[in-house]
């Protein structure tokens, strides 16, 4: 076998072992296999025989359906951000339209500490619900779909939501507009109930404490379990099969131990 074999024959193993399901793959990983996707080409291979032309178009048709759901996630998000901000708006306008805030102010204390709180918290629910099915369909294509087209190809072909949960594109859900148009409704949410009091006069409030502390008991545990839940949006750096029980991650003997591996 001469040299140029030899260290062909090295590649292709090499890749072979990266895109295997039962490994997790980090950022260098990726970048890796990039490469020895390049510098090897087209894998050849046995011909291919109808059940794998059905497996291929089965993942394929899988994972345009996954994409298709991940996009509605998108347009679920901004219709519900667009419809809360519209109704707490709606609100706003009725309250400051009432021409004796003094004589209304049941009225005034229901919508700002209590329909606008509301309404945050349900619009905050459904934003994280919406995120949070978003990121759990783009994992499953980062590390099942994308990786099984890839291992079959034998090449780095597929790989827009790998890109994603790898760092190389960044993502929106953690600092992007989206994320901020959640914290401003965030803080709608916190500041209603002192607006409703400075509407109609703090002095005028006999117990004031009531009418802050209801409201403000539901915002924090809201933003307590959201908090819990957003950690879930972030990216995940080591990126597993699903399938596979093995921990996505890797520890630093792991990491030397392939780095050698590599290097050999």
């Amino acid at each position: 076998m001469t040299p140029s074999q030899d260290t062909r024959l090295s590649k292709e193993c090499e890749l072979e072992d990266l895109l295997s399901l039962s490994r997790p793959r980090n950022i260098s990983d990726y970048q890796r296999i990039a490469q020895l996707s390049v510098d090897l080409g087209r894998k050849e291979g046995r011909e291919w025989d109808k059940k794998d032309e059905a497996e291929l178009e089965a993942l394929l048709a899988q994972y345009e359906s996954l994409r298709k759901e991940s996009l509605q996630t998108i347009n679920n998000r901004v219709q519900i951000l667009m419809l809360g901000i519209a109704a707490i708006g709606a609100l706003v306008g009725g309250s400051l339209s009432i021409g004796n805030p003094l004589a209304s102010r049941n009225i005034i204390y229901a919508i700002f500490s209590g329909a606008i709180p509301l309404i945050s918290i349900f619009v905050l629910f459904v934003w994280t619900g919406e995120a949070m099915r978003s990121s759990r369909v783009g994992y499953f294509l980062a590390a099942d779909i994308e990786a099984t087209v890839n291992q079959k190809l034998g090449r780095f072909i597929m790989n827009w939501e790998t890109n994603l949960w790898a760092g190389t594109q960044k993502r929106d859900e953690m600092w992007g507009p989206s994320m901020m148009a959640f914290v401003i409704i965030a803080i709608i949410a916190f500041v209603s109930p002192w607006c409703g009091l400075l509407l109609i006069g703090i002095n005028r409030v006999a117990r004031i404490w009531l009418v802050v502390a209801v409201p403000y008991l539901f915002l924090i545990g809201a933003a307590i379990y959201l908090g819990m839940k957003l950690k879930r949006l972030r990216n995940i750096p080591v990126v597993g099969s699903v399938f596979f029980k093995k921990s996505v991650n890797e520890t630093e003997s792991e990491k030397k131990n392939r780095k050698r591996t590599i290097k050999k």
